[in-house]
């Protein structure tokens, strides 16, 4: 399973375009892990936001670009980074990855990336449609549901199938570890936005 999630994190089908996790290319990019910063940064757009839990790298990379800098990605920089190695895990990881999104796109009313709102695009659809069909019990809203969830089994078995070179084990899990970082992260993104709406951003006055 440890393996299955990191092909799954590290594919366009699990993480969308953000290069950085897949890419072999250096270019620009507008965001990374981990970054290396010039010191004149800090002074230009101030430190890591500590009342964030997550994403203070994304939060900060958002005001730099906001600021006019850019940020480069080299693939020849290497890291190591030890994933989940369960699927609850995984789940924990991702929903307060998606809760924190939340609150970084309240803070700064403005969304870092399109890819970010994707999985809370699924979860709203897939909610939305469900809902419809128990209020209705009509076939159109059923069709709906039928057609949203066969189109995004499609993205999940596709990422399977990309995955050459892992074992038949390995590679029957990895649709599993995307369809959890699909709906952790779609329903953490709006718990927290409900919980933003509620109480205002964590660490400030509402």
């Amino acid at each position: 399973m440890a393996e299955a999630i990191v092909r799954a994190t590290s594919s366009p089908l699990g993480l969308g375009s953000a290069r950085f996790h897949y890419s072999d290319r250096p270019g620009w990019v507008d965001t990374a892990f981990p970054g290396a910063y010039r010191r004149e940064l800090f002074d230009l757009i101030g430190p890591f936001d500590e009342t964030l839990v997550r994403n203070q790298d994304d939060d900060l990379h958002l005001r730099a670009r906001l600021a006019g800098r850019t940020m480069w990605f080299d693939p020849r920089l290497r890291s190591t980074y030890r994933p989940r190695a369960s699927l609850r895990a995984l789940w924990r990881q991702y929903y307060q990855y998606g809760w924190w999104r939340a609150v970084t796109v309240c803070k700064h009313r403005r969304v870092a990336s399109v890819r970010h709102l994707a999985p809370a695009a699924l979860v709203a659809g897939l909610a939305g449609a469900s809902t419809a069909v128990v209020a209705t019990r009509h076939r159109s809203a059923l069709g709906a549901l039928g057609s949203g969830v066969a189109a995004w089994a499609g993205v999940l078995v596709l990422a399977g199938r990309r995955e050459r070179g892992a074992s038949s084990g390995v590679a029957a899990r990895v649709p599993v570890a995307v369809g959890c970082l699909h709906l952790a992260y779609g329903a953490g993104f709006w718990a927290g936005l409900l919980r933003n709406a509620v109480h205002g951003l964590p660490g400030r006055s509402t």
